[in-house]
This record gives C-alpha cells, sequence and structure tokens, in this order.
C-alpha cells in the first residue's frame, strides 16, 4: 500500500510543481498530512508541556533534516526532471552508497 500511495503521491506532484515552488509544495502537503493526525492526538498539549528539552531538540531534528530537506530536496528534482528518471535514480542510491562504504 505505501509503494502505490508513494507513487501516486510522485505523478500529482510533478502536475503541481508546475503552480507551485518545491518548497511551497512541500510545505502544503506536510500541513495536508499533519492535520488529520491532532484528531488522534488528545493530549498533545499535555505532553509537549512536560517533554524533557531534549525531546524538543529531537523533535525538530527529525522535522528539519530527515523529513523537510529531503522532502524538499526530492521536490526540486521531480520538477527539474522526469518523474520515472527521477524516481529511477532513488531506487539506485542504496546499491551506490553500499559500492561507495565498501570500497571507499
Amino acid at each position: 500500500m505505501s509503494a502505490i500511495a508513494t507513487s501516486a503521491f510522485f505523478v500529482f506532484q510533478k502536475q503541481l510543481l508546475t503552480r507551485y515552488s518545491p518548497i511551497e509544495l512541500t510545505a502544503y502537503f506536510t500541513w495536508a498530512g499533519t492535520l488529520p493526525f491532532f484528531f488522534f492526538s488528545p493530549g498533545l498539549l499535555t505532553s509537549i508541556q512536560h517533554a524533557t528539552f531534549e525531546a524538543h531538540l529531537s523533535a525538530l531534528y527529525v522535522g528539519i533534516f530527515p523529513a523537510a530537506i529531503a522532502y524538499v530536496t526530492w521536490a526540486i528534482a521531480l520538477s527539474l526532471g522526469k518523474a520515472s528518471s527521477v524516481t529511477s535514480m532513488m531506487y539506485l542510491e542504496p546499491a551506490i552508497a553500499i559500492l561507495w562504504l565498501g570500497f571507499g
């Protein structure tokens, strides 16, 4: 199901990148995916208030580096090339990383 959802996301995202900038579109998709989860989060404000400083820093780190930067760079790559070509490169990345780490 995840592969199907991701494929549909890439196809629709490519079309929307003609109207929106990569950063703008990433922000819209992020909020569209986040807002429904607030329904399942009673007590969220209490949890945030009682969280440690390290927990807040960890949440910021995860939200900025692996998520936001990755999705924005993906949107930029998708806006510059064909969806099929860019997606193919995504599947080559782990193999290149393994070879790089194995021989480097």
